[in-house]
């Protein structure tokens, strides 16, 4: 179905390139050099922009192939993106009404602060298993035909922002329903929603090369996510004082997952300082991690297949 999907998208390019017939055909210069490419990286992410520009039309068609794939053969559907965060926020409220948890006040109604702090988390550890799982099923497509390997990247990215816009239908609707204020600020959310997504890519392009190498990884990071999870404020604020206050702290998802959350419900103002200071840190670390998955890749799809 990869394969196919990757064919279907070079015989349309070459089908529009023979249609430019006034266009005088000329020939592309290509240069070796003996230095590698991350020597000059500059140079490569000029490349591997055009690279993005040039293969836009496979990422959107591998989107759609994997948001319908998700969905297919189900009699629920797109409904499927809505059930876990409601189970989420049922299961704890009710835990909680009878006393089994003793949550603090989170300033807005326990229902919205749980099905919010879901979405976000999904939307995390999609992002973070979206590099691990398109090389996976990329792997055999490409040691055949060449696609950049930053575009794998992309589509899952692009299907992560569609899920994450499906499961914003529900919490608008639970906002609605709970009476939640929302004002011009709740836009703030976008810019951080996206380096929220870029963050767990990052983490995913660093462990990606490792887990086509290693199955430990893939069997690993099902047990890691689901502890990191209760290390993350999620169902419960962030405590105030304590060890286990620090450890929450310094978990790096709870910045951007608070904040974002906080904006949502109008809770209190994120620190715009601390925050322009972690987006930038991350966005770096993405583009170094993007960088080094690309000159990477052609090692380990040669180990891998050998």
């Amino acid at each position: 179905m990869l394969v196919r999907t990757v064919k279907a998208w070079i015989q349309s390019t070459r089908a529009r390139r023979r249609a430019l017939t006034e266009a005088p055909a000329t020939l592309e210069e290509l240069v070796y050099s003996p230095d590698p490419a991350v020597w000059h990286p500059l140079s490569l992410l000029r490349l591997m922009v055009s690279d993005s520009w040039r293969f836009r039309e496979l990422v959107r068609r591998l989107v759609v192939r994997d948001i319908r794939a998700q969905y297919r053969q189900s009699v629920l559907g797109y409904l499927w993106a809505f059930i876990p965060p409601l189970a989420m926020a049922v299961g704890f409220s009710l835990a909680r009404d009878a006393g089994v948890l003793q949550i603090a006040d989170t300033g807005a109604d326990y229902v919205v602060f749980v099905i919010a702090g879901t979405i976000l988390w999904q939307t995390f550890t999609d992002a973070l298993n979206g590099p691990i799982q398109a090389l996976s099923s990329f792997q055999s497509v490409l040691s055949r035909i060449y696609v950049p390997p930053e575009i794998l990247v992309l589509a899952k990215l692009g299907e992560v922002a569609v899920n994450l816009s499906i499961k914003l239908i529900l919490l608008v609707v639970v906002f609605a329903l709970y009476g939640v204020p929302t004002g011009v600020i709740a836009l703030t959310a976008l810019p951080l929603l996206a380096v929220f997504i870029l963050e767990g890519a990052a983490i995913g392009l660093i462990l990606s090369p490792v887990a086509a190498l290693y199955h430990d990884v893939t069997k690993g990071l099902p047990i890691v996510t689901g502890f990191w999870f209760l290390l993350t404020p999620v169902v419960y604020p962030v405590p105030q004082a304590g060890a286990f206050s620090l450890i929450v702290r310094a978990n790096p998802v709870t910045p951007f997952l608070v904040a974002i959350r906080d904006v949502l419900t109008g809770g209190p103002t994120p620190d715009p300082a601390l925050l322009a200071m972690l987006s930038v840190l991350w966005i770096v670390v993405f583009t170094l991690a993007l960088v080094v998955f690309r000159v990477a890749m052609p090692f380990v799809i040669e180990r891998a297949s050998a």
